[in-house]
């Protein structure tokens, strides 16, 4: 399988994601789902795609932040009525930048250190490996 179809595959947890936030399904622990995809695909990337890892991992994670904020925000009443704890955070929020708009730019930015953690964790498991 090449490079370009295992990061599009792997994608779409960017959008299962967004929707399981939408949805109020992670419950506060995203960050183990998170934690969860980055070890999975560590390995993956490890044992499936020649290095350099490092571009793969960062296009995952780019697409990961950009589909979890798309689908947020697609769906932002939704999303509030699911997680009163982003609700009342929003809030506050509003008073200096509309919320769908933070959404769209930190997602992204969350993705890029998610996918620099895939790349360390590929790394690391790849030096396992040998």
């Amino acid at each position: 399988m090449s490079t370009k179809s295992i990061v599009l595959r792997f994608s779409l947890f960017g959008i299962l994601a967004g929707l399981l936030n939408v949805l109020g399904w992670l419950g506060g622990m995203e960050w183990v789902f998170w934690l969860g995809l980055v070890l999975f695909c560590g390995i993956y990337f490890s044992r499936n795609i020649r290095p350099p890892f490092f571009w793969p991992a960062m296009l995952l994670g780019i697409i990961w932040g950009l589909s979890t904020a798309f689908v947020q925000s697609l769906f932002y009443d939704l999303f509030l009525h699911n997680n009163p704890n982003y609700a009342a955070s929003f809030n506050e929020l509003s008073k200096f930048i509309d919320p769908r708009l933070y959404l769209l730019i930190s997602n992204p930015l969350r993705g890029i250190i998610t996918g620099m953690l895939v790349f360390l964790a590929a790394l690391l498991f790849k030096k396992s490996k040998t």
